[in-house]
């Protein structure tokens, strides 16, 4: 569900069905670990994003592109919140939260869009103020 760009209640709550007692609780695990991944995949995301960066272009404005990582992340950990909770209450049919989780999973598949994006367009940025420093000497 949370590798879906957008769902719908009655798919939520079909799946659930489906998956029985045992497999929400093996779901309900797996959201766990995927909050601590979701942590470290942070990391890796900046130290990504800052190695593509450089010294040239941390200094810069462009700095402001490492937040997709934490926004990412925060997304991320938002949605398997929102899950946990509609799992937890499975028996209470929540729509509205359903809907939520549902956009915040698509901000998290934006961020993570933005992110990608952004370690080619910081290197052809690093490489235009390399080639601007050259010409200038």
């Amino acid at each position: 569900m949370d590798m879906q760009f957008g769902y719908n209640s009655i798919d939520v709550y079909q799946l659930f069905k489906t998956l029985k007692r045992k497999g929400r609780l093996i779901y309900i695990k797996s959201l766990y670990v995927d909050c601590i991944f979701t942590i470290s995949y942070i990391f890796v995301q900046n130290y990504i994003l800052k190695f593509a960066m450089g010294k040239t272009i941390l200094g810069t404005r462009w700095r402001i592109l490492l937040s997709t990582a934490y926004l990412r992340g925060l997304f991320d950990i938002m949605e398997n919140i929102f899950i946990l909770t509609l799992l937890y209450k499975y028996k209470i049919k929540l729509p509205i939260l359903v809907t939520m989780a549902s956009c915040i999973t698509i901000f998290k598949f934006i961020f993570l869009g933005i992110w990608v994006i952004s370690i080619p367009l910081v290197l052809i940025v690093r490489l235009m103020m390399k080639k601007n420093a050259v010409e200038k000497i």
